[in-house]
């Protein structure tokens, strides 16, 4: 299982972020790793259903989901699986990085 506990911004064309393009996670085993894009994420995650969960605040975790664009399956990205909080959401661990 890993955990991802913090995500960053990425910035492609210009000064303003366009989607999160960074994302720290520690396994069980507590080994640490990155994934330096949405799209290696995205592949992780895809390949591994059910092995990736966010963290949120006090301790939560929420199960995090592969998506892509179905007029252009080369736009991938990984998001939180809706649960009504946003404690756990991906972009509140940006927002926070």
């Amino acid at each position: 299982m890993k955990l991802i506990y913090d995500a960053a911004y990425a910035v492609i064309n210009g000064n303003e972020p366009e989607h999160l393009g960074e994302f720290w996670w520690q396994e069980s085993n507590g080994a640490l790793g990155k994934w330096n894009s949405r799209e290696v994420a995205h592949d992780y995650v895809a390949a591994n259903p059910g092995t990736v969960e966010a963290l949120g605040k006090n301790g939560s975790t929420a199960k995090v989901l592969a998506y892509h664009r179905k007029s252009n399956p080369d736009i991938r990205w990984i998001q939180t699986e809706a649960d009504s909080t946003k404690e756990d959401n991906l972009i509140t661990l940006a927002n926070n990085h």
